[in-house]
């Protein structure tokens, strides 16, 4: 491959700096910078436990002081993650019953999930320029009400932003045909809402409210839960190298996983073991570069997401989209 020695230089507006070279690119052809677990940045110590863990009483605020440094995946807000050229943001939604709001989640509350998705709205109304897909892949304990509820809002948040997905037997539309619609949001779905304790049924959403994206099927993303990066790079090469459907983006989750063992490890052997999330990641983060260049010029990157993201690695990726192919 013959890598361009162009630079986009402005992370904010990379999309639309790069209008010319992306303009006939279908969306699953143009390298994008994700990130994981989007939201996590403002998960502290004093972060609310969720039923999704436990509730051990008198040790919950043990488990804080331990599970909250597991469960930090990013250090930028979300805002400040679209600045520096994330586009693809991973919300994972938890439903709180008692209080009749929505937080992103990791084992722990973050921040609200309209809180978010306003400064994501405002950052879409003055940059029509780039694309943004908000994969809602994780939604734990929504009945059909409470899921339609929070659609209803989020088309009013968007108005006239958000875009269809491709059916089956349709290609993913173009850079340019995105923008020249004005359609520049994607909101997608999970189809598989029992896996996180919810009750609603997506084509229910979907009859309703037909600009959501199916995760499944629109968003493929598949999780390589391994802990080590010897184990995860087979695995995401395996993954690239299969067939894809026409109508979906390809999600590469460059991303570790650690176990309750590394935790623990953490916690006794903090002389030689990752005493938090960003330690266990930084064993992976280092390859990236070198992985991302690999899996551009032989299995389509498409949508790369990683823990703590910054800069430098968004610049990366984004310069990708300069390289041409032999």
């Amino acid at each position: 491959a013959v890598v361009s020695t162009q630079s986009t230089g402005d992370l904010e507006n990379w999309m639309h700096s790069l209008k010319e070279e992306l303009k006939d690119k279908s969306l699953s052809k143009i390298v994008i910078p994700g990130s994981h677990d989007s939201g996590t940045y403002c998960i502290t110590t004093r972060s609310k436990r969720t039923s999704l863990l436990p509730n051990l009483y008198c040790l919950n605020p043990l488990v804080r002081l331990i599970g909250t440094p597991w469960a930090v995946s990013q250090n930028h807000s979300i805002l400040e993650q679209l600045k520096l050229g994330i586009r693809y943001i991973d919300l994972r939604v938890y439903n709180d019953r008692k209080t009749r709001k929505q937080f992103l989640v990791h084992s722990f509350e973050a921040g609200e999930l309209f809180g978010e998705l306003e400064s994501i709205a405002e950052f879409a109304r003055t940059h029509p320029g780039e694309v943004l897909i908000l994969d809602m892949n994780h939604l734990y304990k929504f009945n059909q009400e409470e899921i339609n509820g929070v659609m209803g809002r989020i088309e009013e948040m968007f108005k006239g932003r958000l875009l269809e997905a491709p059916s089956y037997n349709t290609s993913m539309p173009t850079y340019g045909e995105i923008t020249a619609s004005g359609k520049h949001v994607i909101v997608s779905l999970t189809g598989q809402p029992f896996n996180y304790k919810s009750t609603f049924k997506f084509l229910d959403v979907k009859a309703k409210y037909d600009w959501v994206w199916l995760s499944e099927t629109n968003i493929v993303s598949p999780w390589g839960n391994k802990r080590k990066p010897f184990e995860l790079k087979p695995f995401l090469i395996k993954k690239m190298s299969e067939k894809r459907f026409i109508n979906s983006v390809f999600v590469t989750q460059t991303i570790l996983t650690p176990t309750g063992k590394d935790i623990s490890d953490g916690i006794f052997l903090r002389c030689c073991s990752p005493k938090n999330l960003k330690k266990f990641s930084d064993r992976l983060n280092f390859h990236l570069p070198v992985w991302y260049k690999l899996f551009n010029e032989k299995y389509n990157l498409n949508i790369a997401i990683s823990d703590f993201v910054n800069p430098e690695r968004s610049e990366y990726l984004v310069n990708l989209n300069l390289s041409k192919k032999n």
